[in-house]
């Protein structure tokens, strides 16, 4: 969803205000597809409930942006250039 909002307002500015505060996704992508691959065919209790992620590598909105406009450049798509804002 917000990679397709990204790529369609580059199809009409040539320049994006991101958000660059960090957010600590990858670690919890990471995590979130270890679980499923565990819970896949498992009838295991211990692999039920709540689970609590945190991350250690650094994200921001704005780096997702300006890789999700660098691939698209790869594609000959349109991209911008991101400039960073707080979240606040």
């Amino acid at each position: 969803m917000i990679l397709n909002a990204m790529l369609r307002l580059a199809e009409t500015r040539d320049s994006l205000n991101v958000v660059g505060d960090p957010t600590l996704t990858l670690d919890i992508a990471d995590s979130v597809i270890a679980v499923a691959a565990k819970l896949i065919g498992s009838a295991a209790a211990e692999l039920r409930g709540i689970f609590h992620m945190t991350g250690s590598c650094e994200a921001t909105w704005a780096d997702f942006a300006e890789e999700v406009f660098a691939a698209a450049a790869l594609r000959g798509m349109p991209g911008a250039s991101v400039g960073l804002i707080p979240s606040s």
